[in-house]
Formats: structure tokens, C-alpha cells, sequence
């Protein structure tokens, strides 16, 4: 909610991205058990709103201005496969990143991570970006 927050303080409007991205997992991992509660999330997020002092006249409560919560299909049209050899498309890659940290053993996440937020970035047109930090705010 921290991060949401600081978003609606800094800008006039705040789009958040919810999205599971099937390009971040390897076969071996459980996509289908990954949490899914985007009622619960919109509804969280409906309730956020900061009040924003516009100048001496007044001030304005800001809410999340729309949530991108697109489908596998809308961001993958021609289909994702789960092994990352039989993947096909055009994807984005950070050259001499991919191995480091979850890229050790989940070599595909960097890769998947890349392509969606480019994705994200191409059809939302941001201005600023606010990503969680490790602690979840």
C-alpha cells in the first residue's frame, strides 16, 4: 500500500499493473498454484486515497486511477510456452544479468520480468515508475 501511496502523492494519476506472468516460471514450478486475488486487490484498491495539497487554495484526494490487469492471452496473442527453448516471439533479454541471483537456477525470469514490464511500459505510456521493495511496501 506504501508504494501505491507514494504514487497517488507524486502524480495525477496511478495506473497499477497486476499481472501473473507465465514468462517468469519454469516448468517445474507450481504457475497454477500461484495466488491469484485480483477481487481482493481491486477492492484493496479502491479504498487507497491520498490528499494532496494542490496550492494555497485547497487540496485534492487522488484514488488509483485504473488497474492493467490484462490476460495471458492479451500479452502473449501468439501463446507461451511453459519450457523456455520451445518459447517463440520476440522477447527482451539483459545481457549478463540472466544468470545472477533467481537466474542461478530459474534462468528464464529475467528474460519473462524484461519483456512483460516493456510490455507494461509500451501500453501505459508511464511517466514514473514505483516497484515494491524488498520489505513489500
Amino acid at each position: 500500500m506504501v508504494i501505491v501511496q507514494r504514487s497517488l502523492a507524486e502524480n495525477d494519476l496511478t495506473v497499477v499493473s497486476i499481472f501473473v506472468n507465465p514468462a517468469q516460471f519454469v516448468p517445474q514450478d507450481n504457475l497454477m498454484a500461484y495466488p491469484r486475488t485480483l477481487p481482493q486487490d481491486v477492492k484493496f484498491l479502491e479504498q487507497v486515497e491520498v490528499t494532496v495539497l494542490v496550492d494555497e487554495s485547497g487540496s485534492v484526494k487522488r484514488t488509483v486511477s485504473a488497474v492493467f490487469a490484462p490476460s495471458v492471452s492479451e500479452m502473449y496473442p501468439s501463446g507461451i510456452a511453459r519450457n523456455f527453448e520451445e518459447q517463440k516471439g520476440t522477447f527482451v533479454e539483459v545481457v549478463g544479468y540472466g544468470h545472477q541471483m533467481e537466474g542461478m537456477s530459474r534462468a528464464p525470469i529475467f528474460r519473462g520480468i524484461t519483456t512483460v514490464v516493456t510490455k507494461f511500459f509500451n501500453v501505459i505510456q508511464v511517466t514514473n515508475i514505483f516497484e515494491p521493495t524488498l520489505h513489500g511496501s
